[in-house]
């Protein structure tokens, strides 16, 4: 429908239609106007929007029939459009569990999912979820309690001793490091110890020795601990050679010199500590200690020319 506005000839033309430009020149062509310029201001307002029935095209014709500029004679009528779209930007989000409500914002179109306090997911694994008034907040602070029984002693997979597994959660939650109970520690308290390194020892030694001779080992683990760590003994003929398993749970390692440089290792494991320490061996000379001559050849015999 064509809706005149104006007797200047401004005309608004609403959805569903579109503008009906044969009769639209006709009216032009009807219209005299003696001004060389005129300003028209002109508002279509709709109250009430409805979806699926106010959202559309919206068309403003001016009919400017016999109006000239800069003496050129311009077109009879002028279209301008603008698309209304009508539409919740909420529709359809914030569902489910973790949210409560949804805030638009129809100037850009944009939403915000308003959570629900302390949803599911809201905190890490072992961060706890505090609610205070409309909001939350994530906390380490356990409830718990300050003198537990003896029978909640535990001793954890990193050696570390706890009072209880509440006390346990709660230094995961502060420092992060994953730990677990230990179940094959009979007694935490008087058991969950770390080993003991001998002081001196090196993580990497150089054994220089003739052939044959045996060479001490050590992985420069005193005590073992509780519980107890785990010793392997690696050996390889070279640096870029893959290591074979010589020996497991020797605190020393007996290895003979071979005419060539070799490699040990001591591989210490206890509560996902590692501890290494790498012994080359290094042949001091190409003389056997014990040589054997040629058959034949007697060990007093020389030679001459």
């Amino acid at each position: 429908a064509v809706v005149s506005t104006q007797s200047t000839g401004n005309y608004l033309i609403s959805p569903p239609s579109e503008p009906d430009l044969p009769n639209i020149a006709a009216v032009a062509a009807s219209y005299t106007n003696t001004e060389k310029e005129t300003t028209v201001k002109a508002e279509f307002i709709i109250e009430d929007v409805q979806k699926g029935k106010d959202d559309g095209y919206y068309y403003c014709v001016v009919i400017h029939n016999g109006i000239t500029h800069d003496d050129h004679v311009i077109d009879p009528f002028s279209i301008a459009r603008a698309l209304l779209i009508i539409a919740d930007p909420c529709e359809g989000q914030c569902v489910g569990d973790r949210y409560v409500g949804c805030e638009a914002n129809y100037d850009d179109g944009s939403f915000k999912c308003k959570d629900k306090p302390c949803y599911e997911g809201r905190c890490g694994e072992y961060e706890i979820c505090v609610v205070e008034g409309d909001s939350d907040r994530c906390s380490c602070e356990y409830d718990c309690p300050l003198r537990p029984d003896p029978s909640s002693y535990i001793c954890t997979d990193t050696c570390e001793f706890f009072f209880s597994e509440c006390l346990m959660k709660e230094q995961i939650c502060k420092d992060g490091i994953k730990r677990a109970v230990d179940p094959n520690v009979v007694d935490p308290l008087g058991s969950c110890l770390s080993p003991t390194y001998t002081e001196a020892t090196e993580d990497y030694m150089t054994h220089k020795v003739k052939p044959g001779v045996e060479v001490l080992l050590d992985s420069g683990v005193k005590v073992l601990g509780s519980p107890p760590a785990n010793i392997i003994w690696l050996g390889s003929a070279g640096i870029g050679d893959a290591p074979t398993v010589v020996a497991e749970g020797e605190l020393e390692y007996v290895a003979v010199a071979e005419s060539s440089t070799t490699f040990y290792t001591a591989a210490v494991f206890q509560c996902k500590k590692e501890w290494v320490v790498m012994h080359e061996i290094q042949p001091v000379g190409d003389t056997p200690v014990n040589p054997e001559l040629p058959d034949g050849l007697d060990k007093f015999a020389s030679c001459s020319i």
